[in-house]
């Protein structure tokens, strides 16, 4: 059962509905599947514009060629989880209103994920490999999720919501490394343990218990004596 407030804030993170697919975005779809599978070199614009069924000359006509549209399948993802990021984490007035903020995020980073996987191993691959042709774009998106994640939280201390000796950074790192751990171990974690993030029942628990563990270490107990 949600709250009016959980309620409220999901109401304005709801995203604008969008048209039928045209052919950029076929070829934006095809190219995902591709450069998640076999990697940016294992990847040719011939069976992108196959996979998409459209004519392999209007990959350089709309991105001006492969590495082109491979930024764009990052770029699009960037910056729809930056600005998702950035309309949750707000600075927050009371504990509970920081608890809700941050399982409102955690909520928006593992549907980004289920919704579209093949991008989400393409970050993953490219964080590991620190390509220089990206380096840009990671920065000025994915890198800021985690600085507006870090400014939240570090707005819960200056509130005295949070213990004033946490490190900010680190307590960024830890949240976020179990929301990344959760999505690379969630194809083991089905195969072994038959708990899968795409079971909406477990996701809720799964976040439930990050949130209170993380909060409840990092909740200033002195301001409630």
């Amino acid at each position: 059962m949600l709250t009016n407030n959980e309620a409220s804030l999901r109401t304005r993170m709801r995203p604008a509905k969008t048209g039928k697919p045209n052919s950029r975005e076929e070829l934006i779809a095809a190219a995902k599947a591709l450069f998640a599978k076999n990697g940016y070199d294992g990847a040719s614009v011939k069976e992108i514009a196959d996979a998409a069924g459209v004519n392999v000359g209007l990959i350089a006509y709309y991105f001006g060629g492969k590495l082109g549209i491979f930024r764009e399948c990052l770029l699009t993802d960037g910056e729809k989880r930056l600005a998702a990021a950035r309309r949750i984490l707000v600075a927050a007035e009371s504990e509970m209103e920081f608890r809700l903020r941050l399982k409102l995020f955690a909520e928006e980073v593992l549907e980004f994920h289920l919704k579209d996987p093949d991008v989400t191993t393409m970050v993953h691959r490219e964080c590991e490999r620190g390509s220089p042709e990206v380096e840009d774009l990671f920065r000025n998106t994915y890198f800021l999720v985690f600085h507006t994640l870090q400014v939240f939280i570090e707005s819960g201390k200056e509130k005295s919501l949070l213990r004033h000796d946490l490190d900010a950074e680190i307590a960024t790192l830890f949240f976020f490394s179990q929301l990344i751990h959760a999505v690379r171990q969630d194809t083991a974690n089905s195969k072994y343990f038959g708990k899968t993030l795409a079971n909406a029942v477990y996701r809720e628990r799964y976040i439930s218990q990050i949130v209170g563990l993380f909060v409840g270490g990092a909740v200033n107990r002195a301001k409630e004596v």
